[in-house]
């Protein structure tokens, strides 16, 4: 299985799997903060929408071959963190970049990962005959990753933040 195949698979699965959480979380509780502070399944929709947007463009820069990545004193320690899958453990902190603070209804959050997702999706079948997978991205926790790994990860994150759905529906239903 080709690179480009093996991203795109993991991707519609993790899709398949945050849309599966989401299926029948209808407003007002999809909008609901299950706490102060807390992120709701809209604000959880619209990171990942944000992340997928960004990673998008980054496909789109490396296919250009305008994709320029400066080494950071971080970088090591970045490494250390995904090889060592510290982060399927822990509770990493977005950045602020991805870090929404409104979130649309569910109507819009739903519409706009369709977007990024198709955007993603168009970037890599573009990207894949010019040489992407020679790149890499950087992941703004855990610097460099090569463009395989970059998409992987992001099929990994929704999976992971599908999770998080299902936790916000939890305590949402208890409340």
């Amino acid at each position: 299985m080709s690179p480009r195949e093996r991203v795109l698979t993991d991707l519609e699965t993790g899709r398949q799997r945050l849309l599966a959480e989401v299926q029948g979380f209808e407003e007002p509780g999809f909008s609901r903060r299950p706490s102060p502070g807390a992120w709701s399944a809209a604000h959880v929709i619209e990171h990942l929408a944000r992340g997928e947007g960004n990673v998008a463009r980054g496909v789109r820069a490396a296919a250009a071959g305008k994709l320029n990545m400066r080494r950071s004193w971080s970088d090591p320690l970045g490494w250390l963190l995904n090889r060592s899958n510290v982060y399927r453990v822990l509770r990493v902190r977005t950045v602020a970049a991805l870090d929404p603070t409104e979130a649309p209804p569910r109507p819009e959050a739903l519409a706009r990962i369709a977007a990024t997702r198709r955007e993603l999706v168009e970037a890599i079948e573009q990207g894949d005959g010019r040489g992407i997978w020679a790149f890499k991205l950087r992941h703004p926790r855990f610097g460099p990753l090569s463009m395989e790994a970059m998409l992987r990860f992001m099929a990994y994150h929704e999976e992971r933040h599908a999770k998080q759905i299902g936790r916000i529906r939890r305590a949402l239903a208890r409340a």
